[in-house]
């Protein structure tokens, strides 16, 4: 059954003739100011030994109702011509709201079926999550930290370490690797041996890398820039070399530009 109807402006309405208990229809001096939809609930003879409860379903013709009888178990009775009828809130009407709060399964099973829901609709493309992309981001972006040029490893990198490690190198040449960034590279040899600068053509260090070269053996080490590339420095000795002063000495390495470097420290 649909929802009924109420309204608050009702005025008292009187029966045009009499019913039966089984009449199925019944007529009234007016319906003005009685809900104007159905159904709705009428009381004949209200406060009276002759209270019924009916259910009006529908208009008839002119002022005769279609109505269901005994609603809310108020018994079907038969009626007066003039008995006094009102639109009023009855039991049920405060009854089916608990049921229904109160009731664990079937909660809309006092007036009929649950009702389904309504199937959802979207305005938009819904991108589901697949072996390369969460949503609308891919696994390529995924995989960098800015989102644009740089795989995270690479980034990661990039940036000095907390604790830098050692690359430790015995030979007497040996040219920088991309590993090398934030990194103490050890030159361990007798004789002297040359540390290599590349170009960023050849090996791509990011601007602002630093690389700290120590000389732990006997052998000098000097720090020679690839042809292009440009390693500024200041000697103390005003002597035109890029080596270490002596064993246990460092110099550190920064990158300013593209192929541009800035060397200092303990310098012959």
């Amino acid at each position: 059954m649909p929802a009924r109807n109420y309204t608050s402006t009702a005025e008292a309405k009187t029966l045009s003739a009499s019913i039966n208990d089984a009449a199925s229809t019944m007529t009234l001096n007016s319906i003005t100011t009685l809900p104007g939809t159905y159904p709705y609930t009428l009381v004949i003879d209200p406060d009276t030994a002759k209270e019924e409860i009916v259910t009006v379903t529908g208009l008839s013709a002119g002022t005769t109702l279609n109505i269901t009888r005994n609603a809310d178990s108020s018994g079907a009775k038969a009626h007066d011509a003039a008995a006094v009828v009102r639109h009023m809130i009855t039991a049920r009407d405060l009854q089916e709201p608990q049921d229904h709060i109160y009731a664990v399964t079937n909660v809309h099973g006092v007036t009929g079926s649950i009702a389904p829901l309504a199937s959802p609709t979207f305005t938009g493309t819904v991108v589901l999550p697949s072996a390369t992309s969460i949503g609308n981001v891919t696994s390529t972006e995924i995989g960098y930290v800015d989102g644009v040029t740089s795989a995270i490893q690479t980034q990661l990198d990039a940036r000095a370490l907390l604790s830098p490690l050692t690359n430790a190198q015995t030979g007497t040449t040996y040219t920088l690797v991309l590993g090398d960034a934030g990194k103490y590279i050890e030159m361990n040899n007798a004789s002297a041996n040359t540390l290599t600068v590349p170009l960023n053509s050849s090996v791509a260090f990011p601007t602002g890398t630093e690389i700290t070269i120590i000389q732990t053996g006997a052998g000098a080490t000097t720090i020679t820039p690839t042809a292009g590339v440009t390693v500024n420095y200041y000697s103390l000795t005003g002597a035109a070399t890029r080596i270490i002063k002596a064993q246990w000495s460092a110099a550190t390495l920064i990158k300013r530009d593209t192929n541009t470097w800035v060397l200092i420290g303990n310098l012959q």
